[in-house]
């Protein structure tokens, strides 16, 4: 999903071949992968756990295969994140901040992105705003709080089946019971203990799946955290990049108001004994910091502060509101937050926009084209489709890629959907969730079309694995920048030997 969600394409309602699409959009590449994981329903997988799959399978068993039902599940849960960004606003504060609230999120290409990419991001977010909502209930209960706080068990819980992000939630409570005093009580009650209780209980099967196979999220987890002091010499770029994107997926104002308040608030006493900025600051803009702390010493992908902003937004719309004072200083610029709606107004329509743009021939397939992802997919799925049909020994020929990406998309578009296979590249080696899958050892003698980048030359143990290698035919998937020249068919006869 990182690279998905800086596609910041329109709501998409794209279908099979011959089915009106009001947009000229594909599923991206990891919608695909997740789509392919839905088709076998496991308690993990190779990088998420399941709830992504889960839901996607619940959505095209009912409705049926198509972009649009893949999608759908993205579409519900950012409308329920609204609503639960509204209730949860107006509880803390008043209806007014809870419409900016509500606005505020609607109005950034972020917002567009989780309504319109079935990605994990989607079920992390709605469930983190969701055991937010039912926190504050806790928090606010006087006598009879145990049963808010086993909803906080619950949400948290199905977040952790969303995504690992969402490990930072009870963190962050904790943190917040300890902050303030008139919180800490909660402390000395059941309550906080049993919602935890219940939100580790969910990861019961996804442990023992992980330990089944060698703790695999694991390690892709912890590959994804490995600074380096060494990173510092290039640190100001590092934090740059970051700062950069997440201007442009939350809309350079919104976001410049946002960071401002809550560092204001974040001053020693500036929030005072005030539970409810405090609960927003701690769970919007500290955790925001650390992730730029992080960016200093390795890369960060746009998305992963994601679940941070919701309390962000609040907090804005709540300071814009007069109902949070950040010195009367920064209290002066609440003009400013009007002209923020309209930037990111403005932002997100070109957001919506986009798949439109790129479409002129002048731009479709440029460099700056980025919706090209997202294109040239079933066309390059139609093509491998005619090529698998000519074959003499169609029965017994299988598909195999270079990369999960072209897998997933192939897996998806290629008429019949069939099952594709990913290439070692190094034996042993689990780099997606296709090499967790059984290798197809069960096919010795079948023939492969392998579809390769024309750009990179084939393994030589790929062409020692077959009996022959040959090439049938280039073909290129539309709506690709310069220089990409699409992928190289081959046709591998008579399967020898699989690399483990």
């Amino acid at each position: 999903m990182d690279q998905a969600f800086l596609l910041v394409a329109g709501r998409v309602a794209s279908g099979p071949a011959g089915v009106y699409r009001p947009q000229p959009l594909d599923l991206a590449p990891d919608e695909a992968y997740y789509w392919d994981w839905s088709r076998r329903p496991a308690w993990g997988y190779f990088s998420k756990p399941p709830l992504v799959a889960w839901l996607i399978a619940l959505s095209t068993g009912f409705f049926g295969t198509t972009s649009f039902t893949v999608r759908l599940p993205a579409v519900v849960l950012m409308t329920l994140t609204t609503w639960t960004l509204f209730a949860w606003a107006r509880r803390l504060y008043d209806s007014r901040t809870a419409f900016w609230a509500a606005v505020t999120l609607s109005l950034t290409p972020a917002g567009v992105a989780l309504g319109a990419l079935m990605t994990p991001d989607a079920p992390l977010v709605f469930f983190w705003t969701l055991a937010l909502y039912l926190l504050s209930r806790a928090l606010q209960a006087k006598d009879r709080a145990g049963g808010w706080w086993l909803g906080v068990g619950l949400a948290v819980g199905l977040g952790l089946l969303s995504k690992q992000t969402m490990l930072a939630f009870p963190v962050l409570t904790g943190v917040l019971l300890l902050a303030n005093s008139s919180f800490r009580h909660h402390l000395r009650r059941p309550g906080p203990y049993l919602g935890l209780g219940l939100a580790l209980l969910w990861l019961t099967p996804v442990l023992w799946w992980n330990q089944g196979h060698h703790w695999i999220t694991f390690w892709h987890t912890t590959h994804h955290f490995q600074p380096s002091f060494q990173g510092l010499l290039i640190a100001p770029a590092g934090a740059a990049l970051f700062v950069g994107g997440q201007l442009l997926i939350f809309s350079p104002l919104v976001w410049l108001l946002m960071v401002a308040v809550g560092g204001r608030m974040s001053w020693p006493r500036a929030a005072g004994r005030e539970g409810r900025a405090l609960m927003l600051v701690i769970f919007g803009f500290w955790p925001l910091l650390g992730v730029l702390g992080l960016s200093l010493f390795q890369p960060v992908n746009p998305n992963w502060p994601a679940v941070f902003y919701p309390a962000g937004m609040v907090l804005l719309a709540a300071w814009a509101g007069g109902r949070v004072s950040a010195g009367p200083r920064l209290d002066r610029r609440r003009r400013l937050f009007m002209p923020a709606m309209a930037i990111g107004a403005a932002f997100a329509l070109a957001t919506f926009s986009l798949p439109y743009v790129f479409r002129i021939p002048s731009l479709a397939g440029s460099r700056i084209d980025t919706t090209a992802r997202l294109r040239g997919w079933q066309e390059l799925g139609r093509a491998i489709g005619k090529v698998l049909a000519g074959l003499p020994r169609r029965q017994k020929t299988f598909l195999l890629a270079h990369r999960r990406q072209e897998a997933g998309g192939l897996a998806f578009y290629v008429p019949g959907r069939p099952r594709v296979y990913q290439w070692r590249f190094v034996p042993g080696r689990i780099e997606s969730q296709y090499h967790i899958w059984p290798d197809p050892t069960d096919r010795i003698g079948w023939d492969a079309l392998v579809v390769w980048p024309a750009l990179r030359p084939v393994p030589s143990d790929l062409i020692a694995a077959f009996k022959s290698v040959r090439l049938l035919t280039t073909i290129h998937r539309p709506g690709q920048p310069p220089g990409r020249r699409g992928y190289a068919v081959y046709l591998g006869r008579g399967l020898i030997a699989w690399p483990r």
